[in-house]
């Protein structure tokens, strides 16, 4: 059975239109922990938009002093607004990803997808590396451009307070519109290894390093010009970098 998966498996990575990079070695961090360290996946673009490609880029790292045998996959999603129904954005998934890796030795990794469904509707590509043994799940989000309807409420992202081990967080989400926004939701990637523990004025849910807030009931509606803000509450180990980029419809 495993090898009917296996074979399936590369059909789908032949047939979908996507690349796979190989990879490349390099040597581990000094502050790499457990078993084995994924990263989360960087874009070679800012935004894509219908049309247009993108590539995603991991590194895997073998924290121990043995070699390691990692597999997992690839994989793409879209990010929808709410209430809206899914879009199929990109090619088929998921996409084998194989390493083996020597003591101390990091693979960095690379996938290619395509946004060739002119009618994708999502505000955002979600690229994720799942790995079997051990689990590990690591995912980025970058926006889609000139999809989903134009943006109708814009998002900022500020430290309140910062800890050797802790943050408080607000982000703010504004209408710049002459209508009302009538629901909103708000999508980043932390660049850190930041974790949510709490939050208030919206409802939080992280999936790896991807943080996605849609409004509570209360402040659902931001009048013309108006604005409203949500708080976090999280812990980080190695680095509290604030998101570069948010997404908000």
């Amino acid at each position: 059975m495993r090898r009917i998966l296996l074979a399936a498996l590369a059909c789908l990575c032949a047939a979908a239109p996507a690349v796979i990079d190989g990879g490349t070695a390099r040597a581990a961090t000094a502050d790499c922990a457990g078993t084995v360290e994924v990263t989360a996946p960087t874009f070679d673009r800012q935004s894509v938009a219908p049309g247009q490609s993108f590539t995603a880029t991991a590194a895997i790292t073998n924290c121990t002093d043995q070699p390691q045998q990692v597999s997992g996959y690839w994989r793409a999603q879209s990010v929808m607004p709410p209430g809206a129904p899914y879009t199929f954005c990109t090619g088929n998934d998921p996409f084998p990803l194989n390493a083996q890796l020597a003591p101390g030795g990091t693979y960095v990794t690379s996938m290619r997808w395509d946004i060739a469904n002119p009618q994708c509707a999502a505000t955002a590509i979600r690229a994720s590396v799942v790995l079997y043994a051990p689990s590990v799940t690591r995912s980025a989000d970058i926006p889609v451009t000139g999809a989903g309807g134009p943006r109708s409420c814009v998002a900022s992202y500020r430290t309140l307070n910062e800890a050797p081990t802790g943050f408080v967080a607000e982000v703010t989400v504004a209408n710049p519109t002459a209508a009302p926004v009538n629901g909103w939701s708000v999508v980043f990637t932390y660049p850190g290894d930041q974790r949510i523990t709490a939050s208030w004025n919206a409802v939080v849910q992280q999936d790896g390093q991807v943080v996605t807030a849609t409004n509570a009931s209360w402040n659902a509606t931001i009048p013309p010009g108006g604005s409203v803000t949500y708080g976090l509450y999280g812990n980080w180990r190695r680095s509290d970098a604030p998101p570069t980029t948010l997404t908000c419809r």
